[in-house]
């Protein structure tokens, strides 16, 4: 009787198991092809912006070293497509970076500094961009400045998420922003170096 007991509990016990087991196999089936089905039911325009999307939003995740070039449209576009071909620089070395003029407001002769700016530069990567914020944020009355710091990649960052580290004041070029970084930070004089490389 207490044999007959026991193998009716394990034949009870080897149903539940064989039952979960189905089940999670199921359900891991059902997760592997789930993308599939989702991406072959759609349009290919829908596809297209579903995948557009999915990139942006990895994008917003992940933070990237950024750099922003404060100036005014009175300093002229040279200031600003200087600023451009310096990035380029860094990019070129395989630097992931991306860089921004920033503008305190919209200059009257905003169409024409655009133009021009673009004109002078070897990149265009780096987008000018309108952000009173952040001449507030660091108080800033005069320009040039750099403020280089990790933000959310692409153009659509917010500011107030960004880690800022160093604020750097004054007429200056990229490289010589790096040296003096560099002199109490040695992680920024590897940038230095990549700057002043003449190949």
């Amino acid at each position: 009787m207490e044999t007959k007991r026991l193998l009716c509990r394990s034949n009870k016990m080897l149903r539940y198991l064989l039952l979960t087991a189905c089940i999670c196999s199921f359900g891991f089936a059902q997760g592997k092809t789930i993308q599939e089905i989702r991406e072959q039911l759609m349009t290919p325009k829908q596809l297209q912006v579903y995948k557009e999307k999915k990139e942006l939003l990895a994008k917003s995740q992940k933070k990237v070293f950024t750099i922003f070039y404060l100036t005014s449209s009175s300093m002229g576009a040279k200031a600003a497509s200087g600023f451009s071909n310096s990035l380029q620089k860094l990019i070129d070395k395989k630097v992931q970076v991306q860089g921004f003029v920033v503008l305190n407001g919209f200059p009257d002769n905003f169409k024409t500094y655009l133009q021009d700016a673009i004109k002078e530069a070897k990149n265009t990567d780096a987008i000018i961009k309108i952000h009173p914020l952040i001449f507030r944020e660091f108080k800033l009355k005069r320009v040039p400045a750099y403020a280089l710091g990790y933000c959310h990649e692409g153009e659509n960052f917010a500011f107030k998420e960004c880690e800022i580290k160093y604020l750097i004041k004054g007429d200056m070029a990229l490289s010589d922003v790096f040296r003096r970084i560099g002199d109490i930070d040695k992680s920024y004089t590897d940038y230095y170096f990549k700057m002043i490389d003449p190949n």
